[in-house]
């Protein structure tokens, strides 16, 4: 064994002495192999994370997902009244546990003046469903479940270290959130999160917020199977509950349904096609790797042809040689795991950076060891299988035949072929890359283009939240928000103020029923679903939203006036075809047994209000007097700079009330891209894939053609000898170049047609044969090929005819 070892550290410190020779070819080697085991490892690590590993909830495998499906729609929520019944009686299932589907933000009393945080609505065995329990203290009791109960709340483990310095006493104490006083019962564990982040959980009633409407879906539910029940089981079981309940409320449940799905599928549902997308880049950019790594290798190992006749000439055993080159060969695959490695932690973080995964919360940067081995063995193998055959191919041979040719000699046709077909292929899996790439970049270029349907320059956003216990009075919360529109307006630079209780784009959803009175409770006939806006007078002149006919919400508009509404040209005309709307009357569904009743008003444009890629959406806009809530969205025009906005905005707020926070001001065009970040993100990736591919190819091209040049060194100048121009001679490298360029990429063009079906959901505005894209994929690429042509072809025709014959 010592004998082993000795004779495979001494194979190992020469092979180091060979790749120190060759520094440009080593770096080169280790560079592509490293890149591209790199990008493999980082996103199957991301894959095994996001949906393979377990939840980090105790016997996750039993967690799932409740949806509702109302006419065979899917729904991401449940309604309150519905995920009571089905907790009550079900039985397949230990517990049920449901949650609002985003925290809501609220001001929380302390010393130096209210903070900003976000709680959660939770059921009293929510916690006890996902088999988490409080650190500290206790989750809700069913007394604090009831409307009247107890105000308990549970804090996250953040804002206990945060605000009570985790002082482990702090059962009992009192914490006032939005002016409402909560007594404290626990503390959970840190890192407890579900979908989002949360300060803190307050206890889900029953008929108490958002838990009155049978109609409304306002819910996330999950679940835990009773052991030994089966998903297909449970699900059957909810399918007669489901009846059921159909039976005792047709108005509201008509054809409705209970679907469950295993919670880890329901939380990586929405990131499939991002993570289909990075895995499917990052496996073409490994075979551009180990095609590059190959044709690199394959150059070596005929390059080494003469050494190894000199080997076997002076009596090296052939045993020996490849010994010696399976040294070589280990020392190069174990350089390009290291390689590996290190650039997988990097590109690890740099995807995660860009690509979010809030939602699952397992999601960190972490190294996949299957993955990493599978991607060494390839590794391996490409070195092996380019690097080594040849060379041992060649020290078979005899060696006076070797030494004969001298170093001219550098392959035979069917290793040229060899080192073609692998440029081929880098240019066809580039070609896929850039198209993909460039079709979702195209895509984000339209999704920015999109008209909204109102003014958006230069607007900066908020909302605000009144505490209801200090506000109770509807009036008192119209007076402040009237006071609050009359001081912004007032502010330097400030051109418009626009308020409603949900902003385009920046709060989408709020869809409810409306139409015509007269076809409410009509069996089959639902109404269509609109999108529920309250605002203040002014809204659409300062939004720049047109009126169309008719008027907007004014101050007459008070809680004594009649209820009016104003729809949007897109609503009218779906409810009203056949006769003009303005004056007649529209059934809007607000949770009751029968529909509000409101009078058409007016008609103003249409508005995007949710994302771009939906266009234009239905709304309804109401008098916000005549709702009284406690929250609006601010929208301020000004020439002044969005910090400076921010800043007066806050100013004003304080002035009025010095407990009531400004929330999450951002200027429109951050909010814009907020809602297409997902397609900037894998736009992003994707590119930086198919920079580095493009590079590989580059790097193919060249080595192909510098070896095509030293293979024809004395035809060359056989041929200038006889007359051949420097033009002609440079045309003849050029024109080989780019006939691989375009073999790969006719290859390469139809594979990304059928590529881009993978990313067609992502596509706006642009097809997935869009000639622009593939037009500047093959002008890139003829492009790039055409510079890694250039300096082979200038080294030919600056052959010397003399010097190339001179070793003849």
């Amino acid at each position: 064994w010592r004998q082993l070892l000795d004779d495979g550290a001494r194979d190992a410190r020469v092979a180091l002495r060979s790749f120190r020779k060759a520094p440009v070819l080593t770096v080169a080697i280790l560079g592509t192999l490293g890149l591209g085991i790199g990008g493999n490892v980082a996103v199957f690590g991301i894959l095994d994370a996001a949906l393979l590993r377990q939840l980090p909830y105790p016997r996750a495998d039993r967690l799932v997902a409740a949806r509702a499906s109302l006419d065979g729609v899917g729904d991401a929520h449940v309604s309150g009244p519905d995920f009571f019944d089905y907790r009550e009686r079900a039985t397949s299932m230990v517990s049920w546990g449901a949650y609002t589907p985003l925290a809501f933000q609220a001001a929380l009393a302390a010393e130096d003046g209210p903070e900003q945080v976000e709680y959660v609505l939770a059921s009293t065995d929510f916690f006890s469903t996902l088999g988490v329990a409080p650190d500290i203290g206790r989750g809700f009791s069913a007394q604090e479940g009831e409307v009247g109960g107890p105000n308990a709340v549970v804090l996250s483990h953040g804002l206990w270290l945060r605000h009570f310095g985790g002082d482990p006493s702090v059962l009992g104490r009192s914490l006032t959130v939005d002016g409402a006083t909560h007594t404290v019962v626990g503390v959970m564990p840190q890192g407890f999160r579900l979908e989002f982040d949360a300060d803190l959980w307050m206890p889900l009633r029953r008929g108490g917020r958002f838990a009155t409407a049978r109609q409304f879906q306002n819910f996330s539910v999950v679940g835990r199977l009773a052991e030994g029940v089966t998903l297909a089981r449970a699900q059957d079981e909810l399918d007669g509950i489901s009846r059921g309940l159909e039976e005792a409320y047709p108005e509201t449940n008509r054809n409705k349904s209970l679907r469950l799905m295993p919670l880890r599928e329901a939380l990586s549902g929405g990131y499939q096609m991002t993570l289909g997308l990075l895995v499917a880049a990052v496996v073409a950019l490994l075979l551009v790797a180990c095609s590059n790594a190959a044709s690199l290798l394959v150059a070596r190992g005929l390059g080494r042809r003469r050494e190894m006749a000199i080997r076997a000439a002076i009596g090296g055993d052939g045993a020996r040689l490849v010994r010696q080159l399976l040294a070589e060969s280990a020392v190069l695959s174990v350089g390009a795991a290291a390689a590996g490695l290190l650039s997988s932690v990097w590109l690890q973080r740099l995807i995660l950076t860009f690509v979010s995964f809030d939602r699952l919360s397992s999601v960190k940067p972490r190294l996949a060891g299957f993955e990493l081995g599978i991607a060494v063995v390839l590794a391996v193998v490409t070195v092996l299988l380019f690097g080594v055959v040849p060379a041992i191919r060649s020290s078979r041979g005899e060696p006076v035949v070797a030494l004969r040719s001298g170093s001219r000699r550098v392959g035979t046709r069917t290793e040229a072929r060899l080192r073609n077909g692998f440029v081929v292929g880098q240019v066809a899996l580039t070609t896929v890359l850039l198209a993909v790439s460039g079709l979702l970049g195209r895509s984000l270029g339209a999704l920015a283009g999109v008209e909204l349907g109102f003014n958006a320059d230069r607007m900066v956003t908020a909302e605000v939240q009144l505490p209801e216990s200090t506000y109770p009075d509807p009036d008192d919360r119209l007076a402040f928000f009237q006071a609050l529109e009359e001081r912004v307006s007032e502010l330097a630079g400030v051109e418009d103020v626009a308020f409603a209780t949900r902003l385009p784009l920046r709060n989408p959803s709020g869809n409810v029923r409306v139409d015509r009175p007269e076809r409410f409770g009509i069996s089959g006939s639902l109404g269509p679903l609109a999108n529920r806006r309250w605002v203040m007078p002014g809204y659409f002149k300062s939004m720049g939203i047109p009126l169309l006919s008719g008027r907007g919400v004014t101050p007459s508009d008070t809680p004594e006036a009649p209820p009016v509404v104003v729809l949007s040209r897109q609503l009218a005309a779906r409810i009203f075809s056949d006769v003009e709307p303005l004056g007649r009357t529209v059934g809007v569904d607000t949770g009751g047994p029968e529909p509000t009743l409101f009078e058409v008003v007016g008609i103003v444009g249409d508005v995007v209000m949710n994302h771009p890629s939906e266009g234009v959406s239905p709304g309804m806009y109401l008098p916000f007097a005549q709702q009284g809530g406690t929250r609006l969205g601010v929208a301020v025009h000004s020439r002044g700079r969005a910090a400076d906005v921010v800043a007066a905005l806050r100013s004003a707020l304080e002035g009025l009330d010095p407990n009531v926070l400004l929330i999450d001001p951002a200027s429109m065009s951050e909010v814009r891209k907020r809602v297409v970040s997902d397609t900037r993100a894998t736009v992003v990736v994707l590119g930086l894939f198919s920079l580095v591919a493009q590079l590989m190819a580059a790097m193919g091209l060249y080595g192909v053609l510098s070896n095509h040049v030293s293979r024809r060194s004395r035809e060359i100048g056989i041929r200038m000898a006889l007359g051949a121009s420097h033009p002609r001679v440079l045309e003849s490298i050029v024109g080989h170049g780019l006939a691989l360029v375009a073999a790969g990429l006719a290859l390469g063009v139809p594979s990304a047609y059928v590529a881009a079906s993978l990313a067609q959901r992502m596509l706006y505005g642009v097809g997935m044969l869009d000639l622009t894209t593939y037009g500047a994929v093959v002008a890139v690429l003829l492009a790039v090929g055409g510079g890694a042509c250039i300096v082979p072809a200038l080294r030919a025709a600056r052959i010397a005819p003399v010097s190339a014959l001179r070793s003849e």
